[in-house]
């Protein structure tokens, strides 16, 4: 049973939750100095988030993501757990993720992410430690051989980068402007590479009177990838989509839905519900039927 196809899936819904969106998925099954001034507190309304996402393929069901955040004004820890299955179930997929950090000077510094999945044909681990944003300590289980044709990654690729799961948490932050137009260095135990919003429309949201920003995500490989057509076709892609809505209650972005063409059809991720608990505001749930 050749498994290239579910693999792909797998990669593209996730990438975005990146895709976030891209979140937490090994290579093998996708073919991604401190400051000692007074810090100023990014999370500026803490909060805890919890949020379940359905997964389709052309339209059928094949998952559900599950993401939780704690943050504090100065410290986050973020869970994920995706669940797949394929093939009328022949293909079984779990991934869980998870990650931790400070957040001081308007910015994430993850501390430490690990990343264990298991499937039909074969289970594995990735770790990774990170000291003052960047990464220090790489763990992969079981190790994979390098093909030739990889791009190495280079100590300079390291620096300043954000674990996926932390690449997240940074997406829903609301900082007074709007979701798209930045960019994002992510390194995800194996490949390096950056995510690219661009504003691209407004749209409305099915059973509400909000519209979501619909930003177009680039994907710009930088090291660790292999130089195959597949790589190039994701850096070429203008039809990786994110969209967000609005909790300006919680000061938060919301991921409402990602799209993304692959070659074995149209994936997406799209909003299920969403718990928001933050202090003082009380307990917000966002409902998709």
């Amino acid at each position: 049973m050749k498994c290239v196809v579910p693999s792909r899936a797998v990669r593209a819904t996730i990438a975005a939750t990146a895709i976030l969106v891209f979140v937490g998925v090994p290579n093998s099954l996708w073919q991604t100095g401190a400051s000692h001034a007074q810090s100023a507190p990014l999370f500026k309304n803490p909060s805890n988030v919890s949020a379940v996402y359905q997964i389709a393929l052309n339209g059928f069901g094949i998952g559900s993501f599950r993401y939780t955040s704690e943050t504090s004004k100065t410290a986050y820890k973020l869970t994920s757990d995706v669940d797949l299955s394929l093939l009328m179930g022949a293909f079984q997929w779990k991934g869980v993720s998870r990650t931790s950090g400070q957040a001081t000077d308007a910015a994430l510094k993850p501390g430490a992410f690990g990343f264990d999945f298991s499937s039909s044909l074969k289970s594995g681990s990735v770790a990774m430690g990170f000291a003052n944003g960047s990464v220090k300590s790489v763990s992969i289980d079981p190790p994979a051989p390098t093909a030739p044709d990889t791009v190495p990654v280079k100590s300079e690729h390291l620096v300043n980068v954000l674990d996926p799961l932390s690449a997240l948490l940074a997406l829903t932050q609301d900082k007074g402007g709007e979701p798209c137009n930045r960019r994002l260095a992510i390194f995800d135990g194996k490949q390096r590479f950056d995510l690219q919003l661009i504003y691209r429309r407004q749209e409305p949201i099915e059973g509400s009177s909000d519209t979501a920003s619909v930003c177009r995500v680039k994907y710009i490989p930088i090291a660790g990838f292999r130089q195959t057509e597949e790589t190039a076709n994701l850096a070429r892609s203008t039809g990786i989509e994110i969209s967000f809505r609005q909790a300006p209650g919680a000061r938060l972005f919301v991921p409402q839905k990602i799209v993304l063409p692959t070659l074995a059809g149209t994936a997406e991720i799209a909003l299920e519900r969403i718990d928001i608990d933050t202090p003082g505001s009380g307990q917000v749930a966002l409902i998709n039927e």
